[in-house]
């Protein structure tokens, strides 16, 4: 569950000579393997709440997609003429 957080683009690496910029699982795992990072202590809550705010983007795309096949449906079952 922590490697999707990561993958989702929640951790941000902020370095002195950079501007911060996103990491995903794998730069992560190698950053802390080599001794360049610690691994970060993550709250499974945080992760949750985060989760649930992706729920709702996931509603309203779903329910968008479904009504666009509606009318898709609708559209296409009468003939239309140029």
């Amino acid at each position: 569950m922590k490697a999707f957080f990561v993958d989702m683009g929640r951790f941000v690496l902020e370095t002195s000579d950079s501007l911060p910029f996103p990491i995903d699982g794998e730069q992560l795992f190698c950053l802390v393997s080599k001794g360049h990072l610690t691994y970060p202590k993550i709250d499974t809550s945080e992760i949750e709440d985060k989760n649930k705010s992706d729920n709702v983007v996931r509603y309203i795309i779903h329910t968008t997609f479904i009504i666009e096949c509606l009318l898709w449906t609708v559209g296409s079952s009468q003939s239309v003429k140029f």
